[in-house]
């Protein structure tokens, strides 16, 4: 089958494309998992799905680097027996206040810790459907412009953090 023979297949019956795939009758090596991307399209614009993904990207960095500062400062004080296992089950608004309450020794608003909860605002109003007017600091997201200025701050936000 050609990619778009399959793409087809799976919006229209993706439970049948599903069994083909396990059943080893259909060879999908060939494709990138862009189906959901394509679908995205009809219901958004490419600044907007830019925009999301911006987003994601930034959780991700931003997660990973909150629970890896955790997860070092308990291992270096010897708790490492339950602390990866107990970071993975927090939610990630509960990692930036377990990272401010215990861990923010300078007293005040940490640059890092501030935009971390920036970064889960935005992915709040992306994981509730609400991109069509996604901002940063008033600029828009899904704008070359607005995408840029939460790359500086992202960039910043780690660097006068020691990240």
């Amino acid at each position: 089958m050609t990619k778009e023979e399959i793409s087809k297949l799976i919006l229209s019956n993706p439970i049948e494309a599903w069994r083909k795939v396990q059943s080893g009758e259909l060879d999908i090596s060939h494709i990138k998992s862009n189906v959901l991307k394509k679908r995205a399209h009809k219901f958004l614009s490419g600044d907007q799905i830019e925009a999301i993904e911006s987003v994601y990207w930034a959780t991700y960095i931003v997660e990973k680097e909150v629970s890896d500062i955790i997860s070092h400062i308990e291992k270096t004080l010897g708790n490492t027996d339950i602390i990866d296992s107990m970071l993975a089950k927090l939610t990630f608004g509960d990692k930036i206040s377990l990272l401010d309450q215990q861990y923010n020794k300078s007293g005040g608003i940490d640059p890092f810790i501030k935009f971390a909860w920036k970064v889960k605002k935005l992915r709040d109003s992306v994981a509730h459907g609400r991109f069509s007017n996604l901002k940063y600091e008033g600029v828009d997201l899904s704008g070359r412009k607005g995408q840029f200025k939460f790359l500086i701050d992202l960039t910043t936000a780690f660097s006068k953090s020691g990240k």
